[in-house]
């Protein structure tokens, strides 16, 4: 049995039960990860409207990639999120990296950093909307469907998602889900 329990002070604990032992596994929390990372520590709360702007350091990305890895999905989700919104091509390996995480949330950042026009001027990778409809047809996780179902409608024109969200609105088992793509293929073929 596997039980995660916050306490006060952002700390984290893991506590896992297998048979007559008990054992408490600590979670760095995000907090004491940002102190140990103060290129970064700035960036998690800043507007969107400044981190738009912001131009990265190779020490910021340096430290933003290493909460690729670590054990807290809460540090990792905040490093995908702010992948999302800074706008420099590097950031791109991160949300790749992320896409594979065991959480969904986490997953779900990712991915959408790795679809959101709106967020980046620079292009977006390619082979990234072959991951993006694959996540968004075979993901057991319901929420990164939803999340890559809301980030197609308004995604540029493109003929894959097209046919994921087609798919999606005919074969989806999630009944909300599949009202989701049938709108959003709607709005996706008012743009082409």
């Amino acid at each position: 049995m596997l039980v995660l329990a916050a306490f006060p002070q952002g700390k984290a604990f893991c506590f896992l039960r297998s048979f007559e032992m008990n054992y408490f596994v600590r979670f760095e929390s995000l907090q004491e990860w940002a102190e140990r990372h103060t290129a970064v520590k700035p960036l998690l709360t800043m507007p969107r409207r400044i981190l738009d702007q912001i131009e990265i350091t190779d020490e910021m990305l340096e430290q933003l990639t290493s909460g690729v890895e670590h054990p807290n999905p809460r540090v990792r989700f905040e490093c995908a999120h702010l992948a999302d919104h800074i706008d420099d091509e590097r950031c791109f390996e991160i949300l790749f990296r992320l896409c594979q995480d065991d959480v969904p949330r986490v997953r779900a950042e990712a991915l959408h950093g790795l679809a959101c026009e709106q967020c980046k001027s620079c292009p977006l990778p390619g082979g990234s909307v072959a991951i993006l409809v694959e996540a968004a047809l075979h993901d057991l996780s319901g929420k990164v469907r939803d999340k890559m179902v809301m980030t197609f409608a308004s995604h540029s024109p493109d003929a894959r998602i097209s046919e994921a969200l087609q798919y999606m609105a005919e074969h989806e088992s999630n009944l909300q889900i599949r009202q989701k793509a049938l709108q959003a293929l709607k709005q996706h073929a008012v743009t082409t």
